[in-house]
């Protein structure tokens, strides 16, 4: 049986006490349209606080294909490659009869392919630079006795 494809992937961002509910909400929209619709992602976010008013934070659920700004539709999921050499080149796939090059169609040299991801979001970097902004962008507009 296949394993079901994620299509969203979510977090949970702490929001400062400090913020009244109209500093959390333009805290949360402007790190999402820097951060997250800006490299062409799809979100949809909750700002949440306990029953006692405790504990703000954000649910921020966002689609795992960007949608291409060229056509406006989701983009492909990866995109093929040629697999480069030590020295940056070109590797040809060879035909282990012949120990040469392989010929596809239309008399066309045949070289090897990588599948490449195209979301950025399933790379470690990208979620640390997210964390990283977050505070960022929250530290910049408290006061200077609480930074996260």
């Amino acid at each position: 049986m296949r394993r079901p494809t994620r299509r969203f992937s979510s977090h949970r961002s702490p929001l400062p006490r400090e913020f009244d509910a109209r500093e959390r909400f333009r805290a949360l929209e402007d790190f999402i349209s820097w951060n997250i619709t800006a490299n062409g992602y799809a979100c949809t976010y909750a700002i949440h606080t306990d029953k006692d008013g405790r504990n703000p934070h954000a649910h921020i659920l966002v689609a795992n294909r960007r949608i291409d700004p060229k056509t406006g539709r989701w983009a492909a999921k990866s995109r093929s490659e040629f697999a480069l050499d030590a020295n940056g080149r070109r590797i040809p796939v060879i035909d282990p009869d012949t120990g040469r090059q392989k010929i596809g169609a239309r008399n066309r040299k045949v070289w090897k392919r990588v599948n490449v991801s195209n979301n950025p979001l399933d790379s470690k970097e990208f979620l640390e630079r997210l964390r990283r902004e977050w505070a960022d962008s929250c530290n910049a507009l408290l006061p200077g006795y609480a930074v996260i």
